[in-house]
């Protein structure tokens, strides 16, 4: 269990008992580092030495009683002691219990050598033990199998404020605070009392009715009969980081409130109707949308899923979207699309471990033109919905971006080929644990059957997506009208 103890050892006998009693000592140099000293007189240890084997001839020049022996060794060894029990009530009345008489055999020696040694080892132990409970930044309480508190280490008065005698044999409930109900409280009973270890987090107060966390693990222990004798709970202090963490979730929180902020509203218009619906794996995730009409009648459409979650890919994920934005006031959607991939590239050159890739769907329609662009960046199928019901799925047929610059390619179509557009992020159907190529199919079945104002909710349905999700799930749709019959309105 521990590293090899060191054991003091002082040697006081007759020159010839020396090699059998250096025999016996080195036959033990597997189980501990003795060294020993080999002494010629009564000059005792500075320090504190473990053991002293001595001739009983030995005692007899001592100037001190037996018992000042016991000042400077643990425990004191006495061979070739007369068989006379004036000497043997002697020894014992100086708290020599320890002795080999001199018509002993080796034997009897190496027994009993053995047990003096195995005491001191475990005894070595113990002490290990206890300074680890003692120092340990955790709390330890054993109870007996009611509950009654039986032992409490240090740690645990410093929590609770109490002192060992104030809480022992009493049972834990003089630390709760009132925040747990009933069945909490069973469960816990109902789980250690059949053998089985609980895990989980206690709301408890201290001696000044302190409300406190403790994340703590609970152990039936049991005897050599298999029967629960105890219980050990070791516990966590987390009060600090648990406040830490809602004061993080508040920030969190208004996090997300701010980025909800900058996603678009549902759209429609003579010529389009747009909706989305946006599920987060967590409060903060990497899926982000962009739709906007510029001056000169263009719709143009982003969705961006940044690997990962948390605030470092929202903030990506919204960085790249404001990129896009600026450039494709300017410049064509394809080069728009390479600015973003270089930004990116750039970020992932600068802090390599930190590296963030995405993919996206990034689409331009152009009524006046009849014209439709759409760039798949690594991105999962965008489906376009055909005026004769047939779907016209379109793969990525670009790189993944942030890893390496490219001229992204777009696919050129003419918009009044199509009624409808569809994109969805992974989550869809890994939250559901299907395959991609069964999950398409199942969304164009959908797609072309579903009317647009239940799409969302029979779409969800159809993969079981709840509140559990195991990623980001986005999914956007757009509708074409009739446009040339609208642009002649106008």
């Amino acid at each position: 269990m521990f590293k090899r103890p060191i054991i003091y050892l002082d040697l006081y006998t007759s020159a010839e008992d020396y090699a059998s009693l250096l025999d016996l000592i080195e036959g033990y140099t597997s189980r501990c580092e003795p060294i020993t000293r080999i002494l010629k007189d009564w000059t005792l240890p500075k320090g504190f030495y473990d053991t002293l084997i001595v001739d009983y001839v030995h005692l007899l020049d001592l100037k001190q009683p037996l018992s000042t022996l016991y000042k400077v060794y643990a425990q004191v060894i006495v061979i070739n002691v007369p068989d006379d029990p004036s000497v043997l009530e002697n020894l014992y009345e100086s708290g020599i219990q320890l002795w080999v008489k001199d018509s002993a055999s080796k034997y009897d020696m190496k027994i009993l050598f053995d047990q003096s040694l195995n005491t001191k080892l475990l005894q070595d132990e113990n002490k290990a033990l206890y300074r680890i409970i003692d120092n340990a930044q955790n709390s330890i309480v054993i109870t007996d199998k009611k509950g009654n508190i039986e032992f409490a280490n240090p740690y645990f008065e410093k929590t609770t404020g109490y002192t060992t005698e104030e809480f022992i044999s009493k049972s834990p409930n003089v630390i709760k605070s009132g925040f747990h109900e009933d069945p909490f409280y069973k469960d816990l009973w109902e789980t250690i009392s059949t053998g089985k270890v609980w895990e989980g987090i206690f709301v408890n107060k201290d001696k000044y009715d302190n409300r406190f966390y403790e994340e703590s693990t609970i152990t039936p222990l049991r005897n050599a009969h298999g029967e629960i004798m105890n219980f050990v709970k070791i516990g966590k202090n987390i009060t600090r980081e648990r406040l830490l963490l809602d004061e993080l979730s508040k920030e969190v929180k208004l996090a997300k409130t701010a980025i909800q902020g900058l996603f678009p509203d549902a759209y429609t218009d003579d010529f389009v109707d747009f909706d989305y619906n946006l599920m987060h794996y967590n409060e903060l995730g990497g899926d982000f949308i962009f739709f906007d009409k510029n001056n000169l009648g263009k719709y143009h459409f982003v969705l961006i899923d940044v690997m990962g979650h948390g605030l470092s890919s929202s903030m990506i994920a919204i960085t790249m979207s404001q990129i896009f934005k600026d450039y494709i006031k300017f410049k064509t959607l394809e080069e728009s699309v390479d600015a973003v991939n270089d930004h990116l590239c750039t970020l992932n050159e600068e802090d390599p471990e930190r590296s963030k890739y995405m993919t996206g769907i990034f689409m331009e329609v152009d009524p006046s033109q009849d014209s439709l662009k759409l760039i798949n960046a690594g991105h999962m199928d965008a489906i376009l919905l055909k005026k004769n019901g047939a779907s016209d799925p379109k793969p990525s047929n670009n790189l993944i971006m942030g890893v390496m610059p490219q001229k992204h390619t777009a696919y050129t179509l003419k918009l009044s080929t199509y009624t409808r557009f569809l994109c969805f992020t992974d989550g869809l159907y890994e939250s559901s644990n299907i395959e991609y190529e069964d999950a398409l199919a199942q969304i164009q079945t959908a797609f072309e059957e579903r009317a647009t104002d239940r799409f969302f909710s029979v779409l969800y349905q159809n993969f079981n997506i709840d509140k559990t999700l195991k990623d980001d799930v986005t999914v956007c749709q757009m509708v074409f009208k009739d446009f040339p019959a609208s642009l002649s309105k106008s």
